[in-house]
This record gives C-alpha cells, sequence and structure tokens, in this order.
C-alpha cells in the first residue's frame, strides 16, 4: 500500500504544479484548515478531529470549478468495545494469559484487574486514533457575486487511505503492607507504601483504503482581485463494498470491516489564491 500511496500524493503533486506553472486567471489555489466528528454514531460514540489540505481547482466557464484535493484528516475516537472488536492476539492469548487469573472478557469490560493476593492492581485506558490521507476530485458550481460575497456547492469523489491505530496505557500499583500484627509500622510507619509505573503497549495498526462521496458547501468573500477567504461544510459518506474498485486497488475485506466510521462532517475555512 505505500507504493500506492507515494504514485498518488506524486500524481497530486503534478497536478499542483502543473497548476501553478499556469499563470491564467481560469486557475485557483485553497489551502484550507479544518475541524470534524462523525455525522452519524456507527460504531464509535465520538470521533473528534482535525485536518489540513490543499486544492487546485480549474474554472469550466462561468458557474463551474473542476478541482482535484489532497487531504490529511487525524481523528480520536471513543469506542467502549473497541478491545473486543480489534482482535489483537498479543492481548488476547499472551498478555491476559499471563496475568494471575485475568479474565479476558471482564478486563475489556472493566479496563481494569486486580491480582488475588491484592498486591498488584491497573488501570487500562486504550486510545484509538484513525489518520486518513484523502484523493479526491470534484465539480463545483457557484452562484454570481452579490457584492463581494458568493455562494457555491459542489461533489466530490475519492479515496481515503486510512491507518486506525490502539494505544494501550496501564496505570499499575503495587502495594507493600506490613503485617499489622507486627510493631514495625509503629515505628517506621512509612514501611507501607504503594509503588505506582505506567506501561504503554501498541496494538498493529489497521490500514486499507476507502471510496467515498463528499457534497459541501460554502460562502467566499472577495478580499481583493487575487485573494479570497472561504467558510464550509462538508460532509464524507464513505461508500460501501464495490467489486470493480475493490480489484482495481488491491482492496481486500479487510479494508471495508476495520473502518470505524460511516460517514462524517467538517467545517472548514480556507484562503484561496487565484490566478
Amino acid at each position: 500500500m505505500k507504493h500506492l500511496v507515494s504514485q498518488m500524493l506524486l500524481s497530486s503533486i503534478l497536478l499542483v504544479n502543473t497548476g501553478l506553472a499556469q499563470v491564467n486567471s481560469d486557475y485557483s489555489m485553497r489551502f484550507f484548515g479544518l475541524v470534524m466528528d462523525q455525522l452519524s454514531e456507527y460504531r464509535v460514540s465520538q470521533a473528534p478531529g482535525f485536518g489540513i489540505g490543499g486544492e487546485l481547482g480549474r474554472d469550466l466557464g462561468r458557474s463551474f470549478t473542476l478541482n482535484v484535493q489532497i487531504a490529511y484528516d487525524a481523528q480520536t475516537l471513543t469506542q467502549d468495545s473497541v478491545l473486543s472488536e480489534w482482535d489483537w492476539a498479543y492481548w488476547e492469548n499472551t498478555y491476559i494469559e499471563w496475568l494471575p487469573g485475568g479474565d479476558y472478557e471482564i478486563i475489556n469490560q472493566t479496563l481494569s484487574y486486580a491480582s488475588g493476593d491484592s498486591i498488584y492492581s491497573a488501570e487500562f485506558l486504550p486510545t484509538q486514533t484513525l489518520n486518513e490521507i484523502r484523493l479526491s476530485l470534484g465539480l463545483d458550481y457557484h452562484t454570481n457575486w452579490k457584492g463581494n460575497i458568493q455562494q457555491f456547492a459542489g461533489l466530490r469523489t475519492g479515496l481515503s487511505i486510512y491507518d486506525r491505530g490502539l494505544k494501550m496505557q496501564e496505570h499499575w500499583t503495587k502495594r507493600f503492607d506490613l503485617d499489622p500484627d507486627t510493631t514495625a509500622t509503629d515505628t517506621f510507619p512509612g514501611l507501607n507504601y504503594d509503588y505506582k509505573y505506567v506501561l504503554t503497549h501498541f496494538a498493529p495498526a489497521k490500514t486499507g483504503i476507502r471510496p467515498f462521496i463528499s457534497p459541501r458547501l460554502g460562502l467566499r468573500w472577495e478580499l481583493s482581485d487575487k485573494y479570497d477567504l472561504e467558510l464550509g461544510w462538508t460532509a464524507l459518506i464513505y461508500l460501501k463494498r464495490l467489486d470493480t474498485l475493490e480489484d482495481f486497488f488491491n482492496m481486500s475485506k479487510k479494508d471495508f470491516t476495520a473502518f470505524p466510521l460511516e460517514s462524517k462532517q467538517q467545517l472548514w475555512i480556507a484562503f484561496r489564491f487565484k490566478y
């Protein structure tokens, strides 16, 4: 997949360079930042994040603009069932089995562990992330200027190259308690104490490719003959399995089952240059 990513990024860079080489008022460049969350709850309860990107546009007549976009999204996911869903062989079959009295189902539900002799205890804090590189092609329709304000709407389609990660941070406590019947605790009360330490594990990442379609709406403020400021809303709707795309991009069933979102929405602000 790394080879495919390199090819697609190179193609996007060449398209951008070609657009910049054409010093023509029909061309524009847009650089944007955005915030996001899932549009509808699917497998995770929350998915806040941020993103950045760039876009090259080519006007087609007075009302339409063809554009190509590359963007990067980073999200933090909240999901109660993440450990049960992840199918992490090391966690399930090796690590939990190594803990005396550890039960995989109980630990996954309670995210805690206590040894039978009460010497060791732990709290487990999983952190799940989703990173995407999105490549897309789209068409915008824009209205005539009303003063220095213009409205536009568009539809995009493309591919998301994603990397879903899981980090498990463990907060362990080891208790040292003397026999209360001894006199040592009266003489040395500090002999009873808790030793705390943190241990971190990283699960193997889940990676793949998901196709999507993306409608968007926006407002454009003309700052000068060459520069515009834009505000907009975008939805990303991830498509179900498509045999043609699977064959062309060598996708597998895991590309679809490992992806945790069904859709998401983004609010973005962009600075647009006209050439």
